[in-house]
């Protein structure tokens, strides 16, 4: 995930700090929920591959590369 933010105001700006952490809640609500989880999550290495990470019922976790143009 990418999350892009405005430049900030050269003064302090109470809706600019609202609306920021607004956006970093619900950039983030995934990493800090467990209501809101997936079955897997797809990461990018340094080499610009794609990577699908699962976890087993015992805790196991498999990373699987994902060749590039195919759909998951």
């Amino acid at each position: 995930m990418i999350i892009s933010f405005p430049y900030p105001p050269a003064r302090y700006d109470p809706e600019y700090s609202r609306q920021l952490v607004e956006q970093l809640q619900h950039g983030f609500s995934w990493v800090l929920s467990t209501r809101n989880t997936s079955p897997y999550a797809l990461l990018t290495s340094p080499d610009q591959s794609v990577w699908k990470i699962e976890v087993s019922d015992a805790g196991a976790l498999t990373a699987t590369k994902i060749p590039k143009g195919r759909p998951i």
